[in-house]
This record gives C-alpha cells, sequence and structure tokens, in this order.
C-alpha cells in the first residue's frame, strides 16, 4: 500500500487519501508558501508523485478508475499518473514564464511563451480529434 487508507498503487493510477486525513493534507498545503515550486520541481516519475499526493493530497476530486490489484480488477478512487504529469509540465512552464517576466527577461519571456503556445496546440490534437474532460 502507498500510504494508510489508500489503495494499492499502479503504474498509471495515483490514489486518493481517505477522509480522515484529507483535513490533515489540506492544512498541511495551507501552511506551507511557495508549494507550487515544491511540485513543478517534481520528477514526473510515480514514486516522486505518489510522495507528494501522500503529503499534500490529490489535485482534484478525483474519478472512479478501474485497477489490477493482487486481488483482481478493484474499483477504487483517485487520479491518473498522466494528470499530474501534464499538471507538472502545465505549471513549470508557467513558473518559468513567470520568472522570466518577472525579471525583465524579454528574450526568454518570447521563448517561454512560444513553447507554451505550441503545447497549448500540441495538447489540443488534430482538429477531428475529440477531447473529453
Amino acid at each position: 500500500m502507498a500510504a494508510a487508507g489508500c489503495a494499492r498503487s499502479t503504474r498509471s493510477n495515483v490514489p486518493t487519501d481517505t477522509a480522515s486525513s484529507t483535513s490533515i493534507k489540506r492544512n498541511n498545503r495551507l501552511e506551507r508558501t511557495g508549494l507550487f515550486r515544491e511540485f513543478v520541481e517534481l520528477q514526473p516519475s510515480e514514486p516522486q508523485i505518489l510522495g507528494f499526493a501522500n503529503k499534500f493530497g490529490v489535485l482534484t476530486d478525483g474519478q472512479d478508475l478501474t485497477v489490477d490489484t493482487d486481488f483482481g480488477r478493484t474499483l477504487v478512487h483517485g487520479e491518473t499518473l498522466q494528470l499530474w504529469q501534464d499538471e507538472i509540465r502545465a505549471l513549470s512552464l508557467a513558473v518559468s514564464l513567470w520568472d522570466a517576466t518577472s525579471v525583465g527577461g524579454n528574450r526568454l519571456a518570447a521563448e517561454l511563451k512560444a513553447a507554451l503556445v505550441k503545447t497549448r496546440i500540441a495538447a489540443r490534437g488534430p482538429a477531428s480529434t475529440p477531447r473529453y474532460l
């Protein structure tokens, strides 16, 4: 088990925590400044993300996911590893852009802005591909 009250982690899912520890994690997040910088410094690997999630909680309300466990397929409530990796990447670009514009680095800011636009266009995919939320 990844943490007390958490479902077993799989390569594609980050489990949510139990309700009893949610308020503790919420308070832990509220007492920290610069948590967003710790988040963007995460390696996008399962162990790094799972450690952060176990310490600070989940990104969203989560969703019901079916995962393979030692006991067969099980329904858990959690978030996908891909969601975390995407959010780390997106916030990293935003923080880099913020830092570049804050110090007046016009050339770097322009490069980062172009990277954000390119990433957003790539994330949309071809016009014929439906994207679901």
